[in-house]
């Protein structure tokens, strides 16, 4: 009604990506209006993918999110499973990425975050929360069953309630971890 014109533009590839203009951007809106903000985008990334009317880029984003978050936790459960069998992390990684198991967070966030314990993506565990929540919503709005979603949601949730959430999303771990007696990091005798 006032002239304004709109897209939603969410991004994905972390702090890295927003440094080296290599996000992917999820938009949502106008043909026409993408058309003529393309070149802004595209300082920001060289992924973009018109995925519908306005609001369809951040479903597209909280989706996402739910995949990431769900690929942590399964590799959390066999990381911390293989520590705890005597498996060393980075044995069990490698076999892990040279196999069907492999996948974003095996490869990128493991190595980066997880095994050296630095757990600073800079995506913390509140704000997975909140995507994991919007999935879940949305799965309920549209009649779809997010079996996963709902319980990698309630291990999220958990460590938001116990005042975890600044904390990397990583570092869902460690509770893994704390449960298990063991802790899943890169050393010497690793090696």
């Amino acid at each position: 009604q006032q002239g304004v014109k709109m897209l939603d533009a969410p991004v994905s590839g972390g702090v890295s990506g927003a440094e080296k203009g290599t996000l992917s951007i999820m938009v949502g809106g106008d043909t026409k209006e993408l058309d003529h903000c393309r070149p802004i985008l595209e300082t920001l990334g060289d992924k973009i993918f018109h995925v519908g009317t306005i609001g369809a880029g951040h479903t597209m984003k909280a989706l996402n999110n739910m995949v990431s978050a769900s690929t942590v936790l399964a590799t959390s459960e066999a990381m911390v499973l293989a520590t705890k069998a005597n498996i060393s992390p980075s044995k069990a990684l490698a076999v892990i990425n040279a196999s069907t198991g492999r996948s974003w967070a095996s490869e990128y966030k493991f190595p980066r975050f997880v095994l050296n314990g630095a757990f600073n993506s800079g995506f913390g565990i509140g704000l997975m929360n909140k995507d994991l929540d919007i999935a879940t919503r949305l799965g309920r709005e549209h009649d779809v069953p997010m079996f996963l979603a709902s319980v990698v949601q309630q291990l999220y949730g958990l460590a938001v309630s116990q005042g975890k959430s600044h904390e990397c999303h990583t570092a869902i771990i460690n509770f893994l971890e704390e449960w298990a007696g063991v802790q899943v990091r890169e050393s010497e005798s690793n090696h």
